[in-house]
């Protein structure tokens, strides 16, 4: 219950009824995760497991031992990329931007089997077993493992569906006219796996009524609730109200809390412009996450972290000649050291020492203030001017990604003392530490590169930046990841760089 007055003192025995002990009498926070889920999960790991050790004894016999390992990982892949790509969540997307809903969970499933198959083989590629690995194998494996997750898919899709057609939809009302309503009405009357059928929308601002855009009607105001619920035999009510109407929420509960209703609140967390929002249980107690990094999770952090090293090494080993020859050009046309190092603010706002290729002559009078690079500006070497217009200075910051300081996708990070300018004119500048900086990001292929000169004329374009950063911590996947990766070399010589 939802102490809203002063003079509460009286009703604290009353409320605390509610609560055996002070605590809540039942675990408030449920998973959307059903035993169905736990099902498809299990029922794709076994099966996809026992797929490639029948085909390897099919073909192989006796030899096929080699594929017990490979097995293992396949599970491994399995969780992993399923988990992360939402495969069997109860819910419809959209597909090529198009609402789908038995098709959507197929193209699901098969883009989260192509990355399983990719990182087996890559997996392969890297272990170099004993025995040569039949191509076959894992060809009919890929495509029997596919087939048959794709059959178990469609097998609960339908047994689900036919729990919610031939089962009375649940009458549901929505308190709240406001946007995080009408994204709720859309997504439960939607949603093919969810039972619920929104008859209409209350809500006690008159403008906010007159507004309303959604798909359900308006039906009025609270003071009609209890009549409402009579009418339509209402057995669900969602309460999509601000954190702020809190005390009208309470007001609501305690209008129908002698009724035999679900009462869910949907508080519009997303109004505040933080990042990561979230919900947690603790013991029972339901949290909301207002502002969390997303690299907080543990898997999270290991596929990035393992990606961006694997990708890092192979790169320095790759580009090894043009490192060698770019440090050459640097050494021999200008005096100086062949890097530069810089103290720049890294995950969590720590200070890290990023390095780049010294692309300036070496100066002794600026007694250790930052000068920003200016356009044209003499400071600037001839192979100094190029490798920052091909960003090639920036490729020894892939020793910084081996190092666990940066990572190779990330808010690009800036010298101290831009972040202290920008801070005090953009809000929330400083939620784009929340994770590793990275040497390219989202900001980077859209464009949004410069504007930090330390002026009021760029805060625009430093916020759009920001922004942009924000965006992808909030969006963050292993697939954004590497789409980034993919586009970047082609943004190089599109940028206004100096």
């Amino acid at each position: 219950m939802i102490k809203t007055t002063k003079n509460t003192t009286k009703n604290t025995d009353k409320e605390e009824k509610y609560y055996l002990g002070g605590r809540p009498s039942k675990k408030l926070y449920r998973l959307h995760d059903t035993l169905l889920v736990y099902g498809q999960f299990c029922a794709s790991i076994v099966s996809s497991t026992a797929i490639m050790m029948g085909t390897a004894y099919w073909f192989l016999g006796n030899d096929a031992e080699e594929y017990k390992t490979l097995a293992v990982v396949n599970g491994l892949l399995v969780y992993i990329f399923y988990t992360l790509l939402g495969v069997y969540h109860q819910s419809d997307g959209n597909l090529f931007g198009r609402i789908r809903k038995f098709f959507f969970g197929l193209w699901i499933i098969t883009k989260a089997w192509v990355w399983v198959v990719l990182s087996s083989v890559f997996f392969v590629l890297i272990t170099k077993p004993t025995n040569e690995l039949l191509s076959s194998v894992i060809i009919i494996w890929a495509l029997l493992g596919l087939l048959v997750q794709a059959g178990i898919y469609i097998l609960t899709f339908f047994i689900s569906r036919y729990f919610v057609h031939f089962t009375k939809p649940i009458p549901t009302l929505v308190i709240g006219a406001n946007p995080i309503g009408e994204q709720l009405v859309n997504s439960l009357n939607n949603n093919t796996w969810l039972p619920d059928k929104v008859l209409g929308v209350i809500d006690n601002d008159v403008e906010a009524r007159s507004s309303w855009t959604g798909s359900a009607p308006i039906l009025g105001d609270t003071n009609y609730l209890k009549k409402l619920i009579k009418q339509y035999s209402i057995r669900r009510i969602y309460i999509s109200l601000r954190l702020n109407q809190s005390i009208e929420v309470g007001d609501i509960i305690k209008q129908i809390n002698d009724q035999c209703l679900d009462i869910i609140w949907v508080p519009d967390i997303f109004a505040f412009p933080m990042i990561n929002h979230g919900i947690r249980e603790l013991s029972g107690l339901p949290l909301l996450v207002l502002s969390g990094s997303p690299m907080k999770n543990i898997k999270a952090i290991l596929i990035k972290s393992i990606l961006d090293k694997i990708i890092a090494f192979n790169t320095l080993v790759v580009l090894s000649p043009l490192l060698i020859t770019v440090a050459l050009a640097v050494k021999v046309t200008s005096h100086g050291p062949i890097f530069f190092k810089q103290k720049r603010h890294g995950w969590d706002g720590s200070v890290i020492e990023i390095w780049k290729f010294r692309s300036m002559y070496v100066t002794k009078n600026n007694h250790g203030k930052l000068e920003l690079a200016q356009r044209n500006d003499p400071r600037i070497t001839r192979v100094g001017k190029f490798i920052r217009h091909t960003s090639m200075d920036e490729l020894p910051q892939l020793f910084n990604v081996l190092q666990g300081t940066m990572s190779l996708v990330g808010p690009r990070p800036h010298a101290i003392e831009v972040n202290h300018f920008y801070s005090k004119h953009i809000p929330n500048f400083m939620h784009r530490h929340r994770i590793k900086p990275g040497i390219t990001g989202l900001a980077q292929i859209c464009g949004c590169r410069g504007g930090d000169d330390c002026t009021t004329k760029t805060l625009d374009r430093m916020q759009m930046r920001a922004s942009l950063d924000i965006k992808y911590i909030n969006n963050w996947t292993l697939l954004l990841d590497l789409k980034i990766l993919i586009i970047t070399p082609f943004k190089l010589f599109s940028q206004d760089v100096y």
